[in-house]
């Protein structure tokens, strides 16, 4: 059995990108500035990968389920890959839409993308990126999560230069695009956690759980 992803399908694949940036005044939840920096370093990195990347901005819970079940629903059949970031307020509980009616458990994102769901993506690297923090996922091969943080712990977003982890995510993908997956986020969780430190002395620790059974390298 090969030990390495295939990468050698016509397309490196779909990126889609969700960015949560204004929550109805009656969610309590505060409008997430910076957000957009991430949104635009995000999409020049894929980008740049050549993934096809969409945008989605201010999805309520509803509309949030309903794109990725949409994407899910594709053919991916000449994909290597596909990646989901989103940008949005969270916690150990799940994601909030814009309505902020109740968080989405992980869980309830991956299950689109399960071998019964979206066939053409079996066997294939599904790679999700959020700026949240950690949640429980359910034990699926070929996904790999990361998150911003540890469960129970929050993360930073600078109004001018974005958020830690996005931002750092970006700039170890296009320093050490050529290394594994995995690898890169090591690299991307040590920038955060040795980097970083608020003007109290609060640090951030991404938090990267990977079911992934093969190496994954970005195709060159």
């Amino acid at each position: 059995m090969d030990d390495t992803y295939r990468t050698d399908f016509p397309n490196l694949g779909r990126c889609v990108i969700i960015n949560n940036k204004n929550f109805l005044p009656q969610t309590g939840l505060r409008t997430r500035h910076g957000s957009d920096k991430d949104e635009a370093a995000v999409k020049k990195t894929f980008e740049d990968l050549g993934y096809k990347v969409t945008v989605h901005k201010d999805l309520t819970r509803k509309q949030m389920k309903k794109e990725l079940e949409k994407v899910s629903q594709e053919d991916h059949s000449e994909n290597t890959s596909f990646v989901c970031v989103i940008l949005s307020h969270g916690d150990e509980d799940g994601i909030y839409g814009t309505d902020n009616y109740e968080p989405i458990k992980m869980r309830g994102l991956l299950k689109y993308f399960t071998k019964d769901k979206c066939g053409t993506l079996d066997g294939k690297p599904k790679i999700f990126f959020l700026e949240s923090p950690g949640q429980r996922v359910f034990l699926d091969a070929d996904f790999l999560c990361a998150f911003a943080s540890a469960p129970g712990y929050g993360s930073r977003t600078s109004p001018e230069s974005g958020s830690w982890f996005m931002m750092t995510l970006c700039e170890m993908i296009a320093k050490y695009r050529d290394l594994e997956l995995t690898q890169i986020m090591t690299r991307v969780n040590r920038k955060v956690a040795f980097d970083y430190e608020t003007e109290k002395g609060h640090k951030q620790m991404p938090c990267v759980v990977s079911m992934l059974t093969k190496d994954f390298y970005f195709p060159k």
